[in-house]
């Protein structure tokens, strides 16, 4: 019992907070950073033109960037694990692809195509405007159509 009664107990704690919010209601001591409920918010705290940005121009900010293609059902490889190389113009072999499936309308075909993108294991960017996906058990017997977003 005496481990809560010194000043590493949980007792010493919730006085420590309990003392700190009623000081700051109170206004006794706020640091000098703290906003408080009489200070004025600015209208646009975030600049919004590459002037104020610290000299940067909007290309120094990471921007998102789209791209569309289809895994076929031809793959490489007589057994696991099989690739497919799929191309993707303007994707960079630095980039690391976030992939995610476009289904089709047709309830019927989405499931197919569902079941298809189970399948996929992992997925590089293995070139310039190349995508390389890899199954490590059985492959895809139906087309998938792909959304690509890199950021950059």
């Amino acid at each position: 019992m005496s481990k809560f009664l010194n000043e590493t107990g949980l007792a010493y704690l919730w006085g420590k907070i309990t003392t700190a919010i009623s000081d700051a209601i109170s206004g006794v001591s706020a640091p000098e950073d703290m906003i408080v409920a009489d200070d004025e918010l600015p209208a646009d705290p975030l600049p919004r033109d590459a002037d104020t940005l610290e000299g940067h121009l909007p290309s120094y900010f990471a921007t998102v960037h789209s791209f569309s293609g289809t895994i076929t059902t031809t793959w490489v490889g007589a057994s696991a694990p099989y690739t497919q190389d799929v191309t993707v113009s303007g994707i960079l072999a630095a980039d690391r692809p976030h992939v995610t499936p476009v289904y089709d309308a047709n309830l019927a075909t989405a499931l197919f195509e569902e079941e298809a993108y189970g399948l996929i294991s992992e997925v590089e960017a293995s070139d310039d405007d190349t995508l390389t996906f890899t199954c490590f058990g059985d492959k895809p017997v139906t087309a998938i159509n792909i959304a690509v977003e890199v950021i950059r």
